[in-house]
């Protein structure tokens, strides 16, 4: 009898664990469930609260606050981290419209209608995204509502891990772009790209992990390595190569090697000749 007791307790303590541990809700974009999980849970300070109607006029408040743990925000192939996620959604007339959500680092302090009474910012904590073997650093991330792309605003460090050292690749933009049902990513503004000697220089990047692709867009971008300089409106970068085909009004000093039948280079497919 005082086996199955204890059992019993310990039982109801694991489960008490792992309801503190773990706090979920999810909002929804077009055909992409975006869930939202606070991992801080049972830490000092630590809250999830939920649909709030006593902070905001006209809107119905969920707060995931993670203190010293943290939250992850999930698509399909896409994971944010953060301290703190805001979900706000309108009420009355406007309650079919969809919610904002917005991602950051800092401290919240509540009043006793569970509300922020005191929002601390912390850019330097900031959000954290994470896709395939890439990580990405920015300051915080913002979805309006009616919109299926998040925005993250920068200075933007992007990372692509690699067991080889030289395919290793970092990149820096003032703000990033991902679209919560695609997981696409664009990278816009002052586009910086570093790997195996190479530096490549754009206004805007289509980055695409999955595949191992970077498109770069500039009036011109630019690609240099040694004394090569290559510089066209579109430079297709494959990562996992470090080779750069480029088109349209296309210059520069560079050396051009189609490959071989045992190594063939990708095709060009679907890149159409504009700027941004």
């Amino acid at each position: 009898m005082k086996t199955k007791t204890a059992l019993i307790i310990v039982l109801l303590g694991l489960f008490y664990v792992a309801a503190q541990t773990a706090s979920q809700i999810s909002i929804k974009r077009d055909d992409t469930d975006i869930t939202i999980t606070n991992f801080g849970k049972g830490s000092d300070g630590a809250k999830t609260i939920l649909n709030n109607k006593n902070c905001k006029d006209g809107f119905v408040t969920n707060i995931v606050y993670a203190a010293a743990g943290v939250v992850q925000t999930i698509t399909d192939k896409t994971t944010l981290k953060s301290q703190v996620v805001l979900i706000e959604k309108p009420r009355g007339e406007k309650e079919k419209e969809q919610e904002t959500m917005e991602l950051f680092g800092g401290k919240i302090e509540f009043n006793r209608p569970r509300c922020p009474k005191n929002i601390e910012r912390d850019d330097s904590a900031g959000v954290n995204l994470e896709q395939g073997k890439t990580i990405v650093d920015g300051v915080s991330f913002f979805l309006d509502r009616e919109t299926n792309v998040g925005i993250m605003k920068g200075p933007i460090k992007l990372e692509r891990n690699s067991k080889n050292q030289a395919d290793k690749l970092s990149a820096t933009a003032d703000l990033l772009e991902v679209n919560m049902d695609t997981d696409a990513i664009d990278l816009k503004g002052n586009v910086q790209i570093m790997s195996d000697g190479r530096e490549s220089r754009a206004d805007r990047l289509k980055y695409d992990d999955e595949n191992a692709i970077a498109i770069l867009y500039g009036n011109p971008a630019s690609s240099k390595k040694d004394s090569d300089v290559l510089k066209a409106k579109i430079i297709i970068y494959y990562l996992d190569s470090n080779d750069v085909l480029a088109k349209g009004d296309i210059s520069g000093e560079f050396q051009f090697d189609t490959g071989s039948s045992d190594s063939p280079r990708p095709a060009i497919i679907g890149v159409k000749d504009e700027t941004p």
